[in-house]
């Protein structure tokens, strides 16, 4: 979390903005606060410890810690720009709070604007689809291409490809059926190759 020398970690300028101690910690002081920080939200249950490779400390936010809200509050930094979605009843805690974007000096205020309506009509009707990314080589064996190009042609389950990076041994014709988009990535050397790939697009 800290670093001696060099450029500092997110960390080192979070505490440098929520402390603006008078003078500038050193790289002790500093490990010695963010030590407490963290041993501070183990003993609330706001993050958890799982041990790691070679001694390695890792911490996570445990699922019963995660908020979701259906009409949440947007804070933007007056800076930079920033926006955070909060919970409404955290309002008193994330307003003026120091901008978590590094080198920013703003702070948080409540935007008038909201958000996005796009999205969020999009995530109350729950008209959102994920994206499935396949890639399509000449690298794959036999079963497994045919098998992605069936799942891609089928299309039946959540889980189904609906995006393929493909080189041009894609040769799936017209089964593809309702194929929206195709993009060419390169321009052959050849005028022939490209008629013929384009052909295959």
């Amino acid at each position: 979390m800290v670093r001696d020398t060099g450029r500092p970690t997110w960390p080192q300028y979070w505490l440098q903005r929520t402390l603006q101690p008078s003078q500038a910690l050193d790289s002790e002081q500093e490990k010695e606060v963010l030590q407490a920080v963290v041993e501070s939200l183990l003993e609330a249950k706001l993050l958890k410890e799982i041990p790691g490779e070679r001694g390695a400390r890792i911490w996570a936010i445990p699922r019963a810690q995660i908020q979701v809200s259906a009409k949440p509050l947007l804070l933007r930094c007056e800076c930079c720009g920033d926006s955070q979605s909060i919970p409404a009843d955290q309002l008193k805690t994330w307003e003026r709070m120091p901008c978590l974007v590094r080198h920013c000096s703003g702070h948080y205020i409540p935007d008038p604007r909201g958000g996005l309506p796009l999205y969020k009509r999009l995530y109350e009707r729950g008209e959102v689809n994920r994206i499935v990314a396949r890639e399509h080589t000449g690298l794959l064996q036999r079963p497994d291409r045919e098998r992605l190009e069936n799942q891609f042609i089928r299309g039946e389950f959540r889980s189904d490809p609906n995006l393929l990076s493909a080189t041009s041994t894609l040769e799936m014709g017209i089964n593809i059926g309702d194929l929206s988009t195709v993009l060419l990535a390169s321009v052959p050397p050849e005028p022939s190759n490209y008629l013929q790939r384009i052909g295959r697009a």
